[in-house]
């Protein structure tokens, strides 16, 4: 399975692109998650080709579309919303990324994803719709051509069943997993050194059923000490799945 890391906890560190290449040189990772918080850094980074470059020695890198309501159809014009998914189509053939993750704020905007995919686009559950796993299961059968991108914090911060019924609902869509921990409503934390019960990256076995083909991202915050702490963290996860 391989293993990639969203540059997501560079932005709470302010580390810019050159900074950013300096510290995944250093990690033992097989690819990354480039993260896009706002719907104008899809432009700054197509414009960032040293750092396309880099990434692009990668085979298992990622996309993870903006947060908030970017893709919502009611906000922006359907054609607003396809030239943002072909922008990200773009970005994803500079790097060769396996898949683009989306929140689903708006189900309306799913047909132009399926309009233009080529199995690219992946579905996350996230903990800000109220959209639970039948709905979910119910959109895929809809739309066979989608990936789901399982995040076990959102799931864990929803409730203690939500991993499992996500899991054995949706397991055949699966294409990536957000890996990251969750406790007392505290999200995208680490699981080295918090074997707690509630904290236990075991409380996530069924990940190792998975097919070799599906990627594990881990979508932590780190707090410093980078890259050692992230190295150790990535260690830590290595040796789990192979138990």
């Amino acid at each position: 399975m391989k293993i990639n890391l969203a540059n997501g906890t560079f932005f709470i560190h302010k580390i810019d692109f050159d900074q950013q290449c300096h510290i995944i040189s250093q990690l033992d990772i097989d690819g990354i998650e480039l993260t896009f918080r706002y719907l104008e850094d899809i432009d700054s980074c197509l414009k960032e080709n040293e750092f396309l470059k880099f990434l692009s020695r990668f085979d298992s890198n990622t996309i993870h579309s903006p947060f908030g309501k970017s893709l919502d159809i009611k906000i922006y014009k359907k054609e607003t919303v396809d030239e943002i998914l072909k922008k990200l189509k773009k970005i994803a053939g500079k790097i060769n990324a396996k898949n683009i993750v989306f929140h689903p704020f708006n189900f309306e905007a799913i047909p132009l994803m399926d309009r233009i995919n080529d199995r690219l686009f992946t579905i996350e559950n996230t903990v800000a719709e109220n959209i639970d796993y039948l709905q979910l299961k119910d959109f895929f059968s809809r739309y066979p051509k989608l990936g789901f991108t399982l995040d076990t914090s959102h799931a864990t911060y929803i409730g203690v069943n939500e991993f499992d019924n996500l899991f054995d609902n949706l397991k055949s869509n699966i294409k990536t997993v957000h890996l990251s921990n969750a406790w007392n409503e505290k999200q995208h934390k680490q699981f080295l050194n918090n074997l707690e019960d509630n904290k236990s990256i075991e409380r996530f076995s069924k990940i190792k059923s998975l097919n070799n083909d599906v990627i594990l991202t881990i979508e932590e915050n780190f707090d410093d000490n980078l890259p050692n702490n992230i190295n150790k963290e990535i260690s830590f996860i290595r040796k789990w799945i192979k138990d």
